[in-house]
């Protein structure tokens, strides 16, 4: 017996999209352990500058600051890059940074290629 296709098919689109939500989760989380927004909003605008504040590598500072450009998360005009919130305090990341960290959230989206050996007899 055949199934029914409803709708049309999974597009590359949702594919790629659930790909790299782990990536925007990722840099986002980054972003704000190491000060990034703070860092932007008492104004370091340049991934050098930025960098020192966060005592993080300029290129990789860079790096970061532009996926979150691309994001949404910052603005970018010349070489020099902006917070979309102008108003990002050290409190208000520090609630992010929490809900982010909460073990609630993080556990069932560890790396799916883990094996129950107790259960295999191994």
């Amino acid at each position: 017996m055949s199934r029914a296709q409803v709708g049309p098919p999974p597009s590359p689109q949702l594919f790629f999209e659930t790909v790299n939500a782990f990536h925007k989760t990722e840099a986002l989380k980054t972003a704000i352990e190491l000060g990034l927004f703070t860092g932007i909003a008492q104004g370091q605008q340049i991934a050098e500058d930025i960098a020192a504040t966060c005592n993080a590598s300029a290129r990789g500072t860079r790096i970061l600051c532009d996926f979150l450009v691309v994001n949404g998360f910052l603005t970018k005009a010349a070489n020099r890059y902006g917070v979309t919130r102008p108003r990002i305090s050290r409190q208000r990341t520090a609630i992010l940074a929490a809900a982010l960290n909460h073990r609630r959230l993080q556990a069932p989206y560890g790396s799916g290629t883990h094996r129950r050996n107790d259960q295999e007899g191994e």
